[in-house]
């Protein structure tokens, strides 16, 4: 509570090794994140509309896959108006949950992320495996970050404060240096912080996709939490997403789906060379039925003279 700011990176699933299988991850932070102004979902999201792709290994292959549980926030749902995320094209953060700003006194909340509106949640045990059927349920936008500033009120402020020693701490008489002590009575909890600030974010593994979207968006939050917003704006440039988009009849932009990118990829590399190939196999006929006309006509004008 002296001003301190924090970072909070809370994962919500716990994999088991060597394996696409997932349990509910318990941090223990539930209660403290939401008395300072976010509530965790303590769920999984996937974002039908929006989503990476994954290496996956078959066999022998390696194969690439579109990958619901890769959450991927394209430009409308990042927030503009925060200093965070207002230059950031895109970001993928992989197995996320999703968070919710609840109103607190003099604290200010602004979601910084959030999904598409085909953002759905999962609970229970997570089968993550790429091939396992999703099932359908309801779907929305749902926040994935946020972050909090203002004054916060101690989470601690009226809890018992714990006594300064424990049954294993080592005597007087038997430590080179003895530790400090302090009179437990003497000792007062800080009510309230100065102002400051924190970022919550429903994931940790974006940290280890090593892209630009992802250094540029965890460098932004620590310049906004340590040096403000003076230099987020000259590394934010750099980033060169640039999504694919296409008109909707209300006169919006959106970006396409994954199943959309991919018909546009085949039809490049498949579609355009299978059409020449066509195109010029019946030019080749046409010219060849032509030449036997023509072969064909000048014989009888042979046998007419």
């Amino acid at each position: 509570m002296r001003g301190g700011k924090a970072i909070f990176l809370v994962d919500p699933i716990q994999m088991q090794p060597g394996t696409l299988q997932g349990t509910p991850l318990s941090t223990g932070l539930n209660d403290l994140l939401e008395h300072y102004g976010t509530k965790l979902g303590n769920n999984l999201l996937i974002d039908r509309r929006f989503h990476d792709s994954a290496r996956f290994q078959q066999g022998f292959m390696t194969v690439f896959q579109p990958y619901p549980y890769f959450v991927k926030i394209i430009k409308p749902n990042f927030s503009t108006e925060h200093a965070i995320t207002n230059q950031l094209e895109a970001l993928t953060l992989p197995w996320t949950s999703s968070l919710e700003v609840i109103a607190k006194e003099n604290i200010t909340g602004t979601v910084l992320a959030k999904t598409s509106e085909f953002g759905q949640t999962l609970q229970g045990y997570y089968n993550l495996r790429p091939d396992f059927p999703i099932p359908d349920a309801e779907t929305q936008a749902y926040p994935v970050a946020v972050a909090l500033e203002g004054t916060f009120k101690s989470f601690y402020a009226d809890k018992e404060i714990p006594s300064g020693t424990t049954d294993d701490a080592v005597s007087v008489e038997d430590s080179e240096a003895p530790a400090p002590t302090q009179d437990t009575e003497a000792r007062t909890t800080i009510t309230e912080s100065a102002e400051t600030q924190i970022v919550v974010v429903g994931t940790a593994q974006f940290l280890l996709q090593l892209n630009a979207n992802s250094v540029n968006f965890f460098l932004n939050t620590l310049d906004w939490l340590t040096l403000g917003d003076a230099l987020i704006g000259i590394r934010s440039q750099t980033i060169t997403d640039r999504p694919l988009q296409i008109k909707t009849r209300s006169g919006e932009f959106r970006e396409v789906s994954e199943i959309e990118k991919n018909f546009v990829k085949y039809l490049c590399t498949v579609g355009i060379p299978l059409f020449v190939v066509i195109f010029g196999l019946v030019r080749y006929f046409l010219k060849s039925r032509a030449k036997r006309m023509v072969e064909t006509f000048s014989t009888r004008s042979m046998t007419t003279d």
